[in-house]
């Protein structure tokens, strides 16, 4: 480990001779005035014009993430703001939710067998709203149980007998709902009369249609889902062939609604709700959270329930936050390989921006480690391939896109490297992608490789969401 930091501090010192130097020769060589004094003064007046776009991103991503001004009517409390009642109906056990009667008996029974023994906060907050049938704007951190919380609530609320879709379950990507899915069923593994679709592009559409209770070509299935999880371009479809199978939709969730309430997206759920009657129970789930989706979320939303996190708070605490400088982009690769033959992890996932560097990373590290890159280029099934092929542990590095970056829950994930910073345009990207490890009450630690010229970035990050990034030292890769 010590080489490393060696390397990290040579390169540091190296760099400032080299900058001291040239500034001298230029004054020097210049006599101190005439030309070299214009030179100076252009420099200082780039200098500024930094620091001003910094601080002008520093502001932005401020008032992006002040969403705490868009909420309504929210009580303090420890490190959330919620609306009232959520403190007054929580609950701190699963066989007390759900009304006078309880949760379904089978449905506890595969609460247990999925291994929760009791409610996480967000579930204790969550599930009594939803199962009252109100609209929620509901965050929480990563690993925190928002999954269980919307999908336990959507088990109990639908109609065994009735014969029809009942709640829908969005997700921004195929990968977030094949994991949805699979939690589903885990939960609903006692109660033999539901049924899921797995409605997302890429997959046999006519089949989702039959699975809904369409019929295609003179045929359908005896008995429809009741339940669908979906991407929004493959539901759009089916909703503009086959209306009418949406008419018992009762309950809306959408997941990661940060992503799936802006861009493109946007316009995708506005036709999703134009389908829907106008009663449909909506309920917003994220991680993060900005200004613009807390405004928008108050507008298609009926008298919400509201959980936020305060921003301060959006990492959780058992996540180690660090970095390492390095001074050129070219020299990432000599210090991860370094880094990697001194920290004993399992797995670990190394985040990148493009997919030419995660094809080039793959080149030098996969002559050492068992390698697997994933990225939005592949076809879904490579992808869940490759997911599957990590999560049984025979790879020890996944090299991944932002397309990994939220929901993924890989149980022995204990390391996430950023090899690239997110952009400074989409710096939420940072929660989620340390939010893979760290999960559920386990720790965590994140290393960013930082170029000088991405310090302006961390920085906003560290400020933004108030999370203290600390050079990386021996002592944290011990805790591993």
């Amino acid at each position: 480990m010590s080489s490393f930091n060696n390397q990290n501090n040579g390169l540091n010192n190296t760099n400032n001779r080299y900058r001291n130097n040239r500034y001298n020769d230029n004054y020097e060589r210049r006599g101190g005035n005439g030309n070299g004094d214009r030179d100076n003064r252009t420099r200082f007046r780039n200098f500024r014009r930094n620091d001003d776009r910094n601080q002008k991103s520093q502001q932005e991503n401020e008032e992006k993430f002040n969403y705490a001004r868009a909420a309504k009517e929210l009580m303090d409390r420890d490190d959330i703001m919620c609306t009232e009642e959520v403190i007054s109906n929580a609950c701190d056990k699963f066989e007390n939710m759900g009304g006078e009667d309880g949760l379904k008996e089978d449905l506890l029974l595969g609460i247990v067998a999925l291994g929760y023994l009791e409610p996480s906060r967000i579930q204790s907050y969550a599930i009594p709203q939803i199962v009252k049938r109100r609209d929620i704007l509901a965050q929480s951190q990563s690993g925190t149980g928002k999954t269980g919380a919307f999908l336990i609530s959507a088990l109990e609320i639908i109609d065994p007998d009735l014969n029809a879709p009942q709640v829908i379950i969005l997700s921004p990507t195929s990968e977030l709902a094949t994991q949805t899915l699979v939690v589903g069923k885990s939960l609903a593994i006692r109660m033999e009369d539901v049924k899921f679709s797995y409605t997302v592009g890429g997959t046999d559409a006519v089949k989702n249609i039959r699975e809904l209770g369409g019929v295609h070509q003179g045929k359908a299935d005896e008995k429809a889902a009741q339940i669908i999880i979906a991407t929004p371009g493959r539901l759009i479809h089916i909703m503009n062939e086959y209306p009418h199978l949406f008419q018992h939709i009762k309950l809306l969730v959408v997941d990661e609604c940060d992503e799936l309430l802006t861009g493109s997206f946007k316009d995708e759920i506005k036709k999703i709700l134009e389908g829907l009657s106008n009663n449909v129970q909506i309920c917003l789930f994220s991680a993060t959270l900005n200004n613009d989706v807390v405004v928008l979320a108050n507008v298609i939303l009926n008298n919400p329930v509201q959980i936020l996190i305060k921003k301060e708070k959006m990492t959780l605490d058992g996540i180690r936050q660090t970095y390492v400088e390095v001074q050129h982009q070219d020299d990432k690769l000599k210090l991860l390989i370094e880094m990697l033959q001194t920290i004993q992890v399992p797995q670990f996932i190394v985040y990148v921006n493009t997919k030419k560097n995660a094809e080039t990373l793959k080149l030098f590290l996969e002559k050492d480690y068992s390698v697997l890159t994933i990225n939005s280029g592949m076809s879904k099934y490579d992808r869940a391939d490759i997911i599957r092929k990590f999560k049984q542990g025979g790879y020890k590095c996944l090299i991944s896109t932002d397309l990994l970056s939220r929901g993924i829950d890989i149980q022995q994930l204990s390391l996430v490297i950023n090899y690239d910073l997110p952009r400074s345009n989409n710096i939420e990207c940072y929660i989620h992608r340390i939010g893979r490890t760290g999960r559920y009450g386990k720790s965590g630690l994140s290393i960013n490789l930082v170029t000088k010229y991405e310090k302006d970035t961390q920085n906003i990050i560290s400020l933004t969401f108030k999370c203290p990034i600390q050079p990386l030292d021996q002592d944290l890769i011990k805790d591993l």
